[in-house]
């Protein structure tokens, strides 16, 4: 119930950085200066899915604009089972603050179930 952003590899590089819709979590880089305005909700505590759709609108309602660079740099591995996630080392704690943190999202967003 929350909206995943997905990927798909360019078949060529641009000639220059892109405008983003959106901001992706492991691949942000900006000035400190992002942080002092649009600093992360203290409330959101073991918010994963749904943190990239409402750091990209409360961005955006603040002015900043994203772009995404001409071409592949870094390489993201997805796969989460060669290592210790904190999702499964404390399954009751974050099944419950995230609960709390999804209510919050939506109620932030206008979206999902109240």
């Amino acid at each position: 119930d929350i909206l995943n952003i997905r990927y798909r590899s360019l078949r060529t590089d641009w000639h220059r950085p892109q405008r983003s819709f959106f901001w992706s979590a492991h691949f942000s880089f900006s000035s400190a200066q992002v942080l002092r305005e649009v600093p992360y909700d203290p409330q959101l505590l073991m918010l994963f899915y749904g943190e990239e759709i409402l750091m990209t609108v409360r961005l955006f309602t603040h002015g900043w604009d994203l772009y995404a660079p001409a071409g592949a740099v870094v390489y993201h591995l997805w796969e989460r089972d060669y290592r210790r996630v904190y999702m499964s080392d404390m399954k009751e704690l974050y099944a419950d603050l995230a609960r709390s943190a999804r209510r919050r999202l939506h109620h932030l967003l206008g979206s999902g179930p109240a």
